[in-house]
């Protein structure tokens, strides 16, 4: 778990004084912000065991050498956030109380600190229904940190960015703006803030595929640069083998998994989700998918009809760029059918509709409304 503590202390303040040159080791007003840490993690069941991220160890080597560092340890319950036993003192110290500034006794006695917080970290538990990462880099900013590690896997599911409830195709600006209306964006200025373990899950959350980690991690980072932090970054999460602490079951949010529907010879059109076929904001097949589609499109080969494709996206972005997107996504569910053996004159036309030609299925609310227009629809002609 300690990784090179001597060579992390030659490039931090010794006694006061830079023992490396500021290039290799940052100028002191860096040095000073280092000094005081807030870890924030949000620990719910459906996360693995809070592991010891890499950064930690030279985050907390600096603040030791400052001779006032300290770290405050913070769990999301929800949208209550709550401290995690006293804050830890990251002063080392002689048996007199002094400061130690004798290197080789500081790299002797710091993984003896090191292994306390993670063992602090690795018992941390929410045991909180809902996910609110939010709520937590809030306070850490309330703490006055210069630094915070948000230890999380990002799936808000409380408040107004509810993964649950949103779906995968948004846009960052425009829910970092909701935020920032409602009064929810956390002001990050001065800081530097490092996300550990973004799309690391466990429990009865599904694993994400590749896209959604990109997604994100493209949402927290955002969402930081917007905060105006000095410095965003995700950051090595350690192994995260062991199972959550939490034991209370916590909210879950869908990863789309893709099936095709039930349909026959009198069947006049089939929806496939784009959720489920298409990472967000992506026109690229996943790679999970093409079987099916070929599936698909040997059926399709076999009622010997024509067809015609059209992608719907649900009010997410500027008008024409959902058109954009919808219409490539089309065009690549056409363009697999037919490496699947469609021949391609029995594709007539592939458009993109964006939400210009918004699918209102009966009864349906918001959600199911959402759902139902992020697709690709396919008309069969007979």
């Amino acid at each position: 778990m300690i990784r090179n503590i001597q060579s992390i202390l030659a490039c931090v303040l010794i006694g006061g004084a830079a023992v490396a040159t500021l290039s290799a080791c940052g100028d002191a007003t860096e040095r000073a912000r280092d000094a005081h840490l807030v870890v924030v993690t949000t620990a719910t069941s459906n996360e693995p065991q809070a592991a010891y991220p890499a950064a930690l160890d030279r985050l907390v080597t600096i603040a030791a050498q400052t001779g006032e560092g300290s770290m405050q340890i913070l769990v999301s319950r929800g949208a209550r956030v709550d401290s995690v036993g006293a804050p830890v003192d990251l002063v080392i110290r002689r048996e007199s109380g002094d400061i130690e500034n004798d290197p080789a006794e500081i790299a002797t006695r710091l993984p003896a600190l090191l292994n306390t917080i993670s063992s602090r970290l690795s018992n941390v538990a929410s045991n909180a229904p809902t996910l609110d990462l939010l709520a937590g880099l809030n306070e850490s900013v309330r703490r006055d940190a210069g630094t915070i590690v948000a230890m999380s896997s990002g799936l808000q599911t409380e408040g107004l960015m509810d993964f649950a409830a949103i779906g995968w195709d948004f846009s960052n600006a425009e829910e970092i703006q909701k935020l920032r209306e409602g009064g929810f964006l956390p002001d990050l200025s001065g800081r530097r803030v490092f996300f550990a373990g973004l799309g690391r899950v466990a429990g009865q959350q599904p694993a994400l595929p590749e896209p959604m980690i990109r997604k994100l991690e493209s949402f927290w980072m955002d969402l930081c640069a917007a905060g105006n932090a000095d410095k965003c970054e995700v950051v090595d999460s350690g192994e995260a083998t062991m199972p959550a602490a939490s034991t209370v079951p916590a909210k879950i949010v869908t990863v789309p998994s893709f099936a095709l529907p039930e349909f026959s010879r009198d069947t006049h059109q089939i929806s496939l989700d784009s959720s489920a076929l298409f990472g967000p904001d992506s026109a690229e097949l996943l790679p999970g998918v093409i079987g099916e589609l070929n599936t698909l499109a040997r059926r399709l080969t076999s009622l010997g009809s024509a067809v015609d494709l059209t992608g719907h996206t649900w009010r997410v972005g500027p008008a024409e760029g959902a058109r954009e997107l919808s219409t490539s996504r089309a065009q690549a569910v056409a363009d697999a059918l037919v490496s699947g053996g469609l021949h391609r004159s029995k594709i007539r036309t592939v458009r993109g509709v964006g939400y210009d030609e918004i699918i209102t299925p009966p009864n349906a609310g918001p959600d199911e409304m959402a759902q139902a227009n992020r697709a690709v629809i396919i008309e069969i002609v007979r």
